[in-house]
This record gives structure tokens, sequence and C-alpha cells, in this order.
């Protein structure tokens, strides 16, 4: 059961991902990310980067649902944990690459969203 959910959670943040980077900041992020929006759809239809967010989002999921479990910690507070020091760990790759502030503010508080949800999830644990 927590393999199915963990799985469920990772689907779950797939599609809030496609929300958050589509609906939600697509105009800023491509923006901030210095993309013109015409290359984008030069480059093909998206598929394999789609798959390939998904199977990353199930992993993360997986991996940190398995990982909680197994030391007994398995609550939202400390998936959120996890979530901040992932984030941390990240911010040195943007400033030493110079992105703009609103760049790593979409990007890591998507990622802090999703281990919002990973948190949950754990709830049905």
């Amino acid at each position: 059961m927590t393999l199915f959910i963990a799985m469920i959670t990772g689907l779950i943040n797939f599609m809030i991902g496609g929300l958050w980077y589509g609906l939600l900041f697509q105009k800023p992020w491509i923006e901030a990310m210095g993309i013109n929006p015409e290359d984008i759809s030069k480059n093909g239809d998206g598929k394999k980067e789609m798959i390939m967010t998904l199977i990353v989002e199930v992993i993360i999921s997986m991996v940190t649902i398995l990982f909680l479990s197994a030391l007994n910690a398995a609550t939202p507070i400390n998936a959120m944990i996890i979530g901040l020091i992932t984030i941390l760990s990240g911010l040195k790759n943007y400033f030493f690459e110079q992105r703009p502030l609103k760049l790593i503010l979409i990007n890591e508080s998507y990622k802090l969203m999703a281990f919002i949800i990973i948190g949950l999830a754990l709830l049905f644990v």
C-alpha cells in the first residue's frame, strides 16, 4: 500500500507541476529562464521531458515516503524538512548561475509544494 500511495503522490505532484509551470507561472518562468517562446515549439512536443519528469516525481515520492517510513518518522513535518534541505542544497546552483530571484521563487516554491503533498500522503501510510 505504501508504494501505491507513493506512486499516486508522484502522479499528483506531476499534475501540480503542469499547473504550476503551465497555467500559474508559465510567462514569468519563461521570462526568468530567458527562453524565447518561439523556440519552445521548435524543440519538439516535450513528450520525452514529460515522461522523464513523471518518473522523477514518482521516484522522489517513493524514496521520501519509504525513507521516512523506515525511520518511523513518517510525518508531514519531516517531509517538509527534507523538502527544505533539498531546496537549500539547490540554491547554490542558482547563485553560481546568477539566476534571477523570480526563477528561484517559482522553482523552489513548487519543490516545497511537492514535499507538502508528500507529507500529506504520509498521513495515509
